[in-house]
């Protein structure tokens, strides 16, 4: 059954009608969302997203998918911006975290070495921060330690061998 949300005049074609008083189901606009981002529509993910925001400000999906939506449409600060704020509802978001490290090479590598190690420490399994992060020390010159965390992503997920460093500014 499909429903329709509307909400400031934002018509979604996905939760419940709002304007009866119904509750906006956070979860389906979230799935919506994540579902319109991998179809190549971050912005009607967007709005999808912010008539959950107005639901639950402190959704650290809907932050998250916010950021990750700007971010698919090049909008580096504003996606920094959703990162930072679902961090600042959970500073442990492994997602947030590896995302706005990605977002800070190009700005401040050293920050985003940082950041890269707050995520595998999180979680150690997590084979493309190892690799990123091998990557960014490569770049800064610390070799020896690159090669460890490149060989710890390779280890995790073998098809990380043909994966290209980035470019960094």
């Amino acid at each position: 059954m499909a429903c329709l949300v509307v909400l400031s005049g934002l018509s979604t074609g996905c939760s419940e009608d709002t304007s009866s008083g119904s509750a906006v189901d956070v979860d389906r606009l979230v799935s919506l969302a994540a579902e319109q981002i991998a179809a190549g529509d971050p912005a009607a993910a967007s709005e999808a997203l912010l008539v959950a925001l107005e639901a639950d400000a402190e959704d650290v999906s809907v932050l998250y998918n916010l950021g990750l939506a700007a971010q698919n449409q090049g909008q580096d600060e504003a996606a920094s911006d959703w990162y930072a704020r679902a961090l600042e509802v959970d500073p442990a978001h492994v997602p947030s975290l590896y995302n706005s490290a990605i977002l800070l090479e190009g700005v401040d590598l050293e920050a985003a070495v940082d950041r890269y190690r707050e995520v595998v420490g999180l979680d150690p399994t997590a084979a493309n921060a190892h690799m990123r992060l091998g990557f960014a020390l490569r770049h800064l010159g610390r070799e020896e330690e690159a090669a460890s965390f490149l060989q710890e992503g390779i280890r995790l997920d073998p098809s990380m061998r043909d994966i290209e460093a980035p470019r960094y500014d």
